[in-house]
């Protein structure tokens, strides 16, 4: 739980940056490349940072 408001504001403002990087990634490769190959790149783009959200983790007991 993210309860402490310091850690909460930490894993608010990577969430968000993360959400815009990707609109942002999304909005130039979807301009720039062929359907097909943005899409696919978008998907990847979208794995690599839902691994490395702070809620994606598993946490250690």
């Amino acid at each position: 739980m993210l309860i402490d408001p310091a850690a909460r504001a930490d894993y608010d403002a990577r969430v968000v940056g993360s959400a815009l990087i990707e609109e942002t990634v999304t909005a130039i490769l979807e301009a720039h490349l062929p359907r097909a190959e943005a899409r696919h790149l978008v998907r990847a783009q979208r794995k690599l940072i839902a691994a490395t959200r702070p809620d994606a983790r598993t946490p250690s007991s």
